[in-house]
């Protein structure tokens, strides 16, 4: 990145050395990383649904906008809610990629709730309390994916699906 940069005129950027901008290099690595699942799981949902539901809307006189509206997104509703609740866990959990690309630095900038959790169990061989953050990590993923599926559903109750 730094050289075809460095071809446009501009100054290198210390992506992984500067505390202020490796949080944002690994934001942007995650969502590389997640991207391609994202795709592929929505892209199953909608060979999911049945094309004659949308020649029956058009035979009905609905245009594409309403038919997105009031055929695809319900439909696919199942598949996005467990796609933010898998993506969320992976985002809370995220540790391989900072342990390879970081280590948790520069001055600790980048260390995860996870990347914690193996540090004091395996660097300091606080494995009692390295188990105590696994558990806590577990219980908070549990109040999101919780969180998320009575956020849908108060909505499905408002909305009269």
């Amino acid at each position: 990145m730094n050289y075809g940069l460095s071809q446009m005129g501009i100054d290198p950027v210390p992506w992984l050395s500067d505390p202020a901008t490796v949080i944002w290099t690994l934001v942007i690595a995650n969502m590389w990383h997640g991207t391609p699942f994202t795709i592929i799981f929505l892209t199953a949902g909608l060979f999911s649904i049945n094309p004659v539901l949308y020649e029956a809307a058009r035979i009905d006189g609905a245009t594409k906008i309403k038919s997105f509206l009031h055929i695809t997104l319900p439909l696919l509703k199942p598949f996005i809610i467990i796609n933010l609740i898998l993506i969320t866990v992976w985002s809370v959990n995220f540790f391989d990629l900072i342990l390879v690309m970081t280590n948790g630095g520069p001055l600790f900038s980048s260390t995860t709730s996870s990347l914690y959790m193996y540090r004091l169990a395996f660097e300091f061989g606080l494995l009692s309390k390295g188990a105590a953050a696994g558990f806590l990590l577990i219980g908070m993923n549990l109040v999101l994916a919780y969180a998320y599926i009575r956020f849908f559903r108060r909505q499905e109750k408002t909305v009269g699906i």
